[in-house]
This record gives C-alpha cells, sequence and structure tokens, in this order.
C-alpha cells in the first residue's frame, strides 16, 4: 500500500479520469446527515441505534442486554429475522422510508456528481445521488446486463446500488436490502444476482476505484469480489480519501479490500 500526499494522488486521479478508467465508489460519509423524508440520512452507528431502539420498542422478548454488545451487521440480522417473523409491523418499511428516501445533498457533493464517470458504485441504500438526477440505478438481483443496454441506449450514467435501495425495500420488504452476513453471503452466491455481481467484478479487475466515504472496515462483498480478481488486475490501483494516514492494523484491513 502507497500512501500520496493530496497533490500527487489528485494529480493520478486526474489522468486515470481522463483516460476514462476511473470509478467512484460512493460510502455512508457521502449522503450521511442528509435532510431525508423525517429526519437525517444515518451513518452505520446511528443505523444501528435506531434499529436496536425499534426492536426494544416493539418485542417484548428482546433486551437491552440483548442487544448491547450488537455491532451494526448483528443487528440488522435480527431486525431482519424479526420482521420476518412479524414482529415489528410496519416499523421496519417506516426504518428505510423515513430515513433513507427523499435524500437531499449540499450543492457541493452535487457538482461531484454532475462529472462524467463512466458509471459508480454505491455500498449505500439511501436515494441521495439518484434524487440529483445525475445517475440510473440499478439494484441487486436485476438483470445488470440488460440495464446496461438501457444505459447504452440512453446514454443515462449507471449507480449500481451493490447494497440494495430503501425505497425498494420500503415497496418490497425483504427484497433487496443487503445490511447482514446472511445476505452478503445469498448476494455472492444466488445465482439471480449474477449478472450485477459480474458487473461489480469486472470493475473491480478493469478499473481503478476511488472510495469515497467507505470506512472499509467489514465489507464482505467487496473483499469477496476481490479475491476472485486478484492477480488478474490491468495494473490497476483502489484508492481511499481519508483525513489521515492508517495505522498498521487500519493497513491490513484496508488491503484486504483492495486498497
Amino acid at each position: 500500500m502507497n500512501i500520496l500526499s493530496l497533490e500527487k494522488g489528485i494529480e493520478i486521479l486526474l489522468q486515470q479520469f481522463k483516460d476514462g478508467k476511473l470509478i467512484p465508489v460512493f460510502g455512508a460519509g457521502f449522503s450521511s446527515g442528509s435532510e431525508a423524508k423525517k429526519g437525517v440520512v444515518p451513518d452505520g452507528r446511528k443505523a444501528n441505534e435506531l434499529m436496536k431502539n425499534i426492536i426494544l420498542n416493539k418485542v417484548d422478548f428482546v433486551t437491552e442486554k440483548d442487544l448491547k454488545d450488537k455491532n451494526f451487521n448483528d443487528t440488522a440480522k435480527l431486525f431482519n429475522q424479526l420482521n420476518r417473523r412479524g414482529e415489528l409491523g410496519d416499523e421496519y418499511r417506516r426504518f428505510f422510508g423515513n430515513n433513507f428516501t427523499q435524500a437531499k445533498i449540499g450543492t457541493l457533493k452535487h457538482d461531484f456528481l454532475k462529472i462524467e464517470w463512466p458509471y459508480a458504485l454505491t455500498l449505500n441504500v439511501d436515494d441521495a445521488i439518484e434524487q440529483t438526477g445525475e445517475f440510473r440505478k440499478i439494484l441487486p438481483y436485476l438483470d445488470a446486463v440488460i440495464e446496461n443496454n438501457k444505459k447504452n441506449r440512453n446514454h443515462d450514467k449507471i449507480l449500481y446500488k451493490l447494497h440494495g435501495d430503501a425505497a425498494f425495500e420500503y415497496d418490497y420488504p425483504n427484497e433487496n436490502i443487503i445490511f447482514d452476513i446472511d445476505q452478503y453471503t445469498k448476494s455472492m452466491n444466488d445465482e439471480h444476482n449474477f449478472s450485477f455481481r459480474e458487473c461489480v467484478r469486472n470493475t473491480f479487475r478493469d478499473f481503478n476505484m476511488l472510495f469515497i466515504g467507505c470506512g472499509l472496515t467489514n465489507e464482505p462483498d467487496l473483499k469477496y469480489l476481490y479475491n476472485i480478481i486478484k492477480g488478474q488486475e490491468k495494473e490497476n490501483s483502489r484508492y481511499i480519501l481519508r483525513m489521515n494516514a492508517p495505522d498498521k492494523m487500519e493497513e491490513m484491513t484496508l488491503e484486504e479490500h483492495g486498497i
């Protein structure tokens, strides 16, 4: 792993963009804090807290002690299980609808999206990027090849939503969100997600990638896809924007994601 100064990094990224070989990947840091339908888009920590509060308010047999040490993925798995059992009522849909839809980002971020990127990926389930009108979304379990052909005809910029879409989940609960480890595993192995998964895999193999607002502390699907293409890369690089240099333990985690 190489650590670059801001000036050197911009120089390299600008050339790769001019060559049409740079793809942005947006994480929670890009849209969290944005105004949403009823509140603001949460980051992972806040989303974990919101799910825990819903569970405690709706489910009598779950206690604070049960939830105390659960991280985001653990809470999300329980949240999904309880919803499938009918324990959460309409709170499951409201969680996605209120916190992740009708999101609005600021002018500076909108201007960044106006750049003529070949396409983009996002780890976010909120609709802040699509609400700008700059991208058309493709969701897991939908045929990405067909959608790409539509893009080529319509000259749309495509946004691959790796972890699904809150607006779709609001209308069709339990269909596309990828929050917990079981959902990650399903997305990586389900034949109905093959074309979507292949499009993302090819991005790792064929393009340079710029991670924006991404912590990359534990993204099983990204690690899985990176391991598939390891050794097949065409001298491509993956970059992450940070305020400070990672320590050695953080470096090891980032390297697992291909940084």
